[in-house]
């Protein structure tokens, strides 16, 4: 998901995923989550150009897994 840029906007009903090894997956997305991510569109404060990361951190740089995994530990 980091590697979305605003040219997979909007998302799809499958997403092609490399993961490991460059292994290339497809994985179903829901409808849920096709919605909030066009809602965090919607209300990001920087510009989504085609070539910039969807996922933005605070200052409007790509969002790095390590963020991601903090945020999600924080969450959990």
């Amino acid at each position: 998901a980091l590697a979305l840029t605003g040219a997979d906007r909007p998302l799809r009903e499958m997403l092609r995923v490399r993961g490991k090894g460059g292994k290339e997956r497809i994985v179903p997305l829901l409808q849920a989550a096709r919605d909030a991510v066009e809602r965090y569109a919607e209300l990001c404060p920087y510009a989504l150009t085609e070539d910039a990361p969807l996922f933005r951190a605070v200052r409007g740089g790509a969002l790095s897994p390590r963020m991601a995994q903090d945020l999600m530990q924080r969450l959990r």
